[in-house]
């Protein structure tokens, strides 16, 4: 079980993602209650924050990251098919990044 960062639920792993480690370097998650999904109007914040490049990959249904077709069933799991309705990625972009998350050093 973690605590969930925005609500401070808790909530079985399997229900939520990873977010960033805080500043004693210990993970924190968001439930998926507290994920906000795609939507247009996150899609226009994010265009409006820079990520222009970004928005347009995932309108075309291409990953955001490595530019690649990515769909939702494409995605086996439950919380691949969850990174994926909050970003767009896919299965290999979101692996890396959770790569790189969880080896950093602290």
């Amino acid at each position: 079980m973690v605590i969930c960062r925005n609500c401070g639920e808790e909530v079985h792993e399997d229900r939520a993602l990873p977010v960033i480690p805080d500043e004693f370097g210990n993970m924190t998650y968001r439930c998926e209650d507290c994920l906000e999904p795609l939507s247009q109007e996150k899609l226009e914040r994010m265009r409006k924050e820079g990520f222009k490049e970004e928005v347009e990959a995932i309108k075309k249904g291409l990953c955001p990251f490595c530019k690649k077709p990515v769909k939702e069933s494409d995605f086996k799991g439950y919380r691949s098919r969850l990174d994926f309705r909050v970003n767009g990625s896919c299965k290999a972009c979101q692996d890396d990044f959770y790569r790189g998350l969880f080896n950093q050093e602290t």
